[in-house]
């Protein structure tokens, strides 16, 4: 399992798939608009909206992920922003099919791996930047 998906999942509450299924599109709305109204743009509010129309569960995991670090570590607004516009794309990536407690290591290496340029296409190592804000999360 890689470092990416563990450190999601362990600031998540541990939900069983019956609990997945009660999840409603208006209480995460809820917590969406209250997660993204200090946010700086109103682009971050737009991108979990359309995912929570697309994968409910997955904009609910994001919601409670951010929320949790906010709580546990404080984290500054362009962090969380980072992080929520990350991992809408990562679930945008598989199509918004995939919940995340779903994924493998495999999956998480398929998206870290999917922009990377070569060597002779990348002289200024920036996609070496690019992989490292991928992996920050």
């Amino acid at each position: 399992m890689s470092y990416t998906s563990l450190k999601i999942g362990r600031h998540l509450p541990r939900k069983d798939s019956n609990s997945l299924h009660k999840i409603t599109k208006e209480t995460v709305y809820e917590k969406i608009n209250s997660l993204t109204n200090t946010c700086s743009k109103p682009y971050f509010n737009q991108i979990l909206i359309k995912l929570a129309s697309e994968n409910v569960a997955n904009a609910d995991i994001i919601c409670d992920y951010i929320v949790s670090e906010q709580n546990e570590l404080n984290i500054k607004n362009s962090t969380k922003e980072g992080k929520i516009k990350t991992l809408v794309w990562l679930s945008n990536f598989f199509d918004n099919k995939i919940i995340f407690r779903q994924l493998s290591n495999q999956d998480i290496l398929q998206y870290l791996n999917n922009g990377r340029k070569s060597i002779e296409d990348d002289k200024t190592h920036l996609m070496k930047r690019t992989h490292w804000n991928y992996s920050l999360l």
